[in-house]
């Protein structure tokens, strides 16, 4: 049988913080992650997983049963990007690949997927990944030598940052089309709650739907997952998901996805919810990605688009990113604090562990661990981070390991290199 190994590359850093506590692959991205939309149609194959040598006892946490870093040349491969988001077109691509050859897919000069025959290539892929995730441009160097290789078309891929949000609206579409759970009722919708296109609506098992809410589906599906609450006087328009043990406080939601055990309140569009996060209050975020165990105080506020209407730029350490995009709100990292009325600018960039407060604009990038606010800004102190994360966790029934406590503190050593 083929063996399937889908794999971060190392050139992940303009996706920090995004991937600061994650490979590419897990985030989510819709109603799933890219992980989970590969499993879709290839998890008939032997599923392994490859990430950056420091991440392996964290996916040891997440993904118990699938073996890490790890290439068996008894077999072919076929080997994904964690950055492609699987479509049908894509997967009948792959389907089409010569019997029996190498070859390689690419998508404007970015690796894609390769189906690995010969023993040599299998031997020389396992040597790499036994030391530590490629780059992709050894990857397509290498491959290109020995490898039929073919162009892409029409390609979803997480070459950066808004790429989230470019493809979120189709990403959702296509998850809920997947799992062909149009109109399906499984948890208590109130009588005065407002159901518009019911056909593209699902409310999971114990979900609960209250009065005087509205599901507006006319744009894009609705996907609530089970165990989740709407409170009344909610607004969600589609596309949308909304996790597993979710609670929605009279917000006003559209075109986003909400990962498992949020409480999101106020004005949210367009943005990516990882889980465990907290923004029960008023207070906008669009466009913006936001990690897990963040906590968003009363009338916080992302700016997604600038006064005079140009294009958003990006900045990661030393880098800036000149998008195309006009609508671009914040990237917030894992274990981030936002006092009340915090205000985050156009393009902001807030590191892992920070813990911001003050109601003056902050700085469009943030470092991780920052602690501060109103122009003065300090490093956080390690152990009280430490104590806040161990006391929010608990707070969801889950315990801050070992292993998050050496993880966080290489991140917080390695601080001062962010910027190199």
């Amino acid at each position: 049988m083929t063996n399937l190994l889908v794999f971060e590359d190392s050139d992940n850093h303009p996706y920090n913080p995004i991937t600061a506590c994650r490979p590419i692959f897990d985030v989510l991205a819709g109603i799933s992650t890219p992980l989970e939309k590969i499993s879709r149609y290839f998890g008939h194959l032997n599923l392994s997983i490859a990430c950056r040598t420091a991440l392996k006892p964290l996916l040891r946490l997440t993904h118990p049963r699938l073996p890490i870093n790890q290439i068996n040349v008894g077999a072919p491969l076929l080997l994904i990007s964690g950055r492609a988001l699987m479509t049908h077109a894509l997967v009948s691509q792959i389907r089409d690949f010569p019997v029996d050859q190498d070859v390689m897919l690419v998508y404007d000069d970015t690796f894609v997927v390769a189906q690995i025959c010969s023993l040599h290539l299998l031997h020389v892929l396992k040597a790499q990944f036994e030391h530590d995730v490629p780059s992709q441009d050894w990857l397509i160097a290498t491959l290109r030598q020995r490898c039929i290789c073919q162009k892409a078309h029409h390609m979803r891929m997480l070459r950066s940052p808004w790429d989230l949000f470019r493809h979120l609206a189709d990403n959702i579409t296509d998850d809920f089309d997947h799992l062909h759970q149009f109109g399906v009722i499984k948890g208590d919708i109130l009588p005065f709650a407002a159901l518009y296109e019911e056909n593209r609506i699902y409310v999971g098992k114990h979900a609960r739907i209250e009065d005087f809410v509205v599901l507006d589906a006319r744009k894009g599906p609705i996907y609530i997952d089970e165990h989740t609450v709407v409170a009344s006087g909610s607004r969600l328009e589609g596309p949308l998901y909304i996790g597993k043990h979710s609670h929605i406080a009279c917000a006003r939601i559209k075109t986003s996805a909400i990962g498992d055990w949020c409480k999101i309140g106020g004005e949210v569009s367009m943005s990516i919810f990882q889980g465990f996060a907290n923004k029960s209050h008023d207070g906008f975020f669009g466009h913006s990605y936001v990690g897990e165990w963040v906590n968003v105080g009363a009338n916080s506020i992302t700016s997604n688009m600038k006064n005079n209407y140009s294009p958003v730029s990006l900045r990661f350490g030393r880098d800036q990113f000149q998008t195309s995009e006009t609508f671009l709100g914040s990237v917030i990292g894992d274990h981030v604090k936002l006092g009340i009325g915090t205000h985050l600018t156009t393009g902001t960039t807030v590191g892992v562990g920070s813990t911001l407060f003050g109601t003056s604009v902050h700085p469009s990038q943030l470092m991780p661990f920052t602690w501060g606010g109103s122009g003065h800004y300090d490093v956080h102190v390690f152990e009280k981070f430490v104590e806040t994360a161990q006391r929010m966790m608990a707070r969801r029934q889950r315990s801050w390991t070992p292993f998050y406590e050496d993880y966080f503190r290489m991140l917080f050593s390695q601080r001062e290199g962010a910027l190199a």
